[in-house]
């Protein structure tokens, strides 16, 4: 059984010797000593070790309790990589699938280029970023703030009071007969001072909660479902799009689960130049997009082949919509061009120039 491995990748922000690090609902009867080094750039000094001494997260524990403390100190004579920062793996547009006509024009989506993760895998992270890292976020970063949870991992927009997206995997053991939630929470992993929505701003919107990673993808306890409530994994979606296609095509992946699929999926918002906001400035997004890869293995790069299956959508957050998600099905290139995101980073680039310019039945 994969223990969580505990990742700090702005050690910077966090202080030169202390770094503070939160997670929740782990259990408290097993505990390990953990040593991680990361590279750093040159401009920071010497790469630092990381002492953690923590509970690890072992799926679907019914005891679990709040652990932090990591104590950080710099290695001596260590050799630094230094990090181009600059760079970034440039996207091949010449084989993207058009966007349907009911889908809005493409948008920024409110972030600067993705960084670059310093050679940092996904799977170093959670077992839900099997596949990669998509985009520079990590600790202390007001736009693009890494929350590590056992059931997921949400990169959060204090600035938009929103999640950029969130990650999971997906398979049968997620499922149990937990009972589903019935109040959303702001978030603990993020200190007093770090802006939030709160339940109020939603409370007569117009707009459901909508979830990013599903109550329904985690009923194995009831711990792992009041995880999805947290207000960091939610964004304000119309009900007709929360109940309609949305709904539709997190069925669908529930399905395949059902059958022994392994899923690895992403979900986020996609805002224009301008939109609405709610409550205390809860922006609202104009679409919302899932890239879902569906996989015969354990979810890991190894499980990836050529005759893979990605599915992706981008669906209108629009107050009059119905049917099948299929309706609005595009490539996961589409994706990555319209949010700035890059899906698959750990596999080759030619798989993913394969997979992800791909629309599959």
């Amino acid at each position: 059984m994969r223990p969580l491995v505990l990742i700090v990748p702005l050690l910077a922000a966090c202080g030169p010797n202390l770094a503070v690090v939160g997670n929740e609902e782990l259990p408290a009867s097993v505990s390990y000593a953990r040593t991680v080094e990361f590279r750093a750039g040159t401009t920071m000094g010497p790469a630092p070790t990381v002492n953690v001494t923590a509970t690890p997260s072992l799926p679907h524990m019914v005891g679990r309790e709040l652990w932090s403390v990591a104590d950080v100190r710099f290695a001596p004579a260590v050799v630094v990589e230094p990090i181009d920062a600059g760079t970034t793996q440039p996207v091949d547009a010449g084989a993207v699938e058009p966007i349907d006509a009911g889908v809005p024009e493409p948008v920024d989506a409110g972030l600067a280029p993705p960084e670059t993760d310093g050679g940092l895998r996904g799977l170093d992270v959670s077992v839900h970023l099997a596949l990669g890292l998509p985009d520079g976020s990590g600790v202390g970063q007001a736009a693009r703030w890494l929350l590590v949870r056992p059931q997921y991992v949400t990169s959060y927009n204090s600035l938009r009071k929103v999640p950029n997206w969130s990650s999971w995997k997906l398979d049968a053991t997620d499922f149990g007969s937990a009972s589903r939630a019935t109040s959303f929470k702001t978030d603990p992993l993020l200190a007093a001072s770090v802006a939030q929505a709160n339940d109020a701003d939603y409370r007569n919107s117009g707009f459901d909660r909508g979830h990013l990673c599903p109550s329904a993808d985690r009923t194995f306890t009831d711990a792992d479902n009041d995880a999805t409530f947290f207000l960091t994994n939610v964004v304000p979606q119309t009900h007709a799009s929360n109940a309609g296609p949305w709904l539709d095509l997190e069925d669908e992946s529930r399905q395949l689960a059902t059958t022994g699929k392994r899923m690895v999926i992403i979900a986020g918002p996609i805002f224009g130049a301008t939109q609405q906001a709610i409550g205390t400035g809860v922006d609202v997004p104009l679409s919302m997009f899932k890239v879902v890869v569906v996989m015969d293995g354990p979810a890991s790069p190894q499980s990836v082949t050529s005759s893979t299956k990605v599915y992706a959508a981008i669906i209108p957050n629009a107050a009059v919509i119905s049917g099948s998600w299929r309706q609005w099905q595009v490539t996961a290139r589409t994706v990555e061009q319209l949010t700035g995101l890059d899906f698959l980073s750990d596999l080759p680039r030619s798989t993913q120039d394969l997979l992800e310019t791909r629309l599959d039945p």
